[in-house]
């Protein structure tokens, strides 16, 4: 039986290695038997990552994550 998830989600690419959100889905698709329908993307600017930052934290707030989108 089908099904149809949709899920919101922060990816942190702290190494570079993505131009893009649709290179990452088209990573995860390459390696599943999914597809993606739609896409609404939305990317921060380039900022230097640290270990420290808040967004690399467990259980880190939606708004830590959305004050790159500012």
């Amino acid at each position: 039986m089908a099904k149809i998830y949709k899920i919101s989600m922060y990816i942190i690419d702290y190494n570079g290695v993505y131009n893009n959100s649709h290179e990452f889905v088209e990573d995860i698709t390459g390696r599943s038997d999914c597809a993606v329908a739609a896409i609404e993307e939305k990317t921060s600017e380039s900022f230097q990552w640290d270990d420290d930052l808040l967004i690399n934290k467990i259980n880190c707030p939606i708004e830590a994550y959305e004050k790159y989108f500012e």
